[in-house]
C-alpha cells in the first residue's frame, strides 16, 4: 500500500519542470520549459541537485543513467556525451522512444521520405525501415510503427527488419511526436505491445499467438 508522501524535486527557478522518465535505481530525467524553449533536466539517484543535459526533450532513460533526446543525443551518467548515427542517405534524424538500451526513431530520405531506424545504446545503427516510421523496438529486433509519415488506420510490427504484422481494429495508438506527453506505446522484452487502442480509454497490450 503506497502511504501519503512525497518530496518536491530541486528545479530551475525560471520556468515550469516536468519529470517524465525514471529508472530503477532512482534517476530521473524531464525537462523545463522556459517561454517555449525546452532543456533536458537529470536528477541523479540520491542527489540534492540536478543538472541540465542539453536542449530537447528525453525520450527515455536506462538502467546507467544514459539519456537519449529528441533530437539524438545520448547522454551518459558520467558526464560523458555521443550522438545516434545517421544512416547513410538519410538527414533529420528524430529519435522517438528510448526503452531497455534500444532507441527507435527515423531519418528523412533524400525524396523526403521517411526511414525507421533503430539504434543500440551507444547510437550504431542496428535496423533501418525504409518508408517507415518507428515508434518503439526491442533488443530481439521487434519495431512497432506505421508506413510513412502519418498513422492512419493500421500499425505496422517488423521483426529484423521485414514486415511481420499489420494491426487494426483496434490499434494500439500512439504518436511519432517525441514529446513526453504524447501518446505512448512499447515493446517488451517478449515481444508484447503495450499500449491504450485507438478510440478506446482501455489501457491494453497485443502479443503474437
Amino acid at each position: 500500500m503506497y502511504k501519503t508522501f512525497y518530496r518536491w524535486l530541486p528545479a530551475p527557478e525560471t520556468g515550469h519542470t516536468f519529470a517524465a522518465w525514471l529508472n530503477d535505481r532512482g534517476d530521473i530525467t524531464g525537462f523545463v520549459d522556459v517561454a517555449g524553449k525546452t532543456q533536458i533536466v537529470y536528477w541523479p539517484s540520491g542527489s540534492t541537485g540536478y543538472r541540465i543535459l542539453g536542449d530537447g526533450f528525453p525520450v527515455g532513460i536506462d538502467e546507467t543513467g544514459r539519456v537519449v533526446s529528441s533530437t539524438g543525443e545520448i547522454y551518459h551518467a558520467d558526464g560523458t556525451t555521443g550522438r545516434l548515427r545517421t544512416p547513410d542517405g538519410l538527414t533529420g534524424i528524430v529519435a522517438s522512444q528510448f526503452d531497455e538500451g534500444v532507441t527507435a526513431g527515423h531519418g528523412i530520405d533524400s525524396a523526403g521520405g521517411r526511414v525507421g531506424v533503430v539504434w543500440d545504446a551507444v547510437g550504431n545503427v542496428v535496423t533501418t525501415i525504409p518508408g517507415a516510421t518507428a515508434k518503439a523496438a526491442n533488443a530481439r529486433g521487434v519495431v512497432l510503427g506505421f508506413h510513412g509519415a502519418s498513422s492512419g488506420s493500421s500499425v505496422s510490427v517488423w521483426r529484423t527488419g521485414e514486415t511481420e504484422t499489420t494491426i487494426t481494429g483496434p490499434r494500439p495508438n500512439f504518436s511519432d511526436v517525441p514529446h513526453p506527453f504524447s501518446s505512448n506505446a512499447a515493446v517488451t522484452a517478449d515481444g508484447a505491445i503495450i499500449a491504450t487502442p485507438m478510440g478506446l480509454p482501455e489501457p491494453s497490450y497485443w502479443r503474437c499467438s
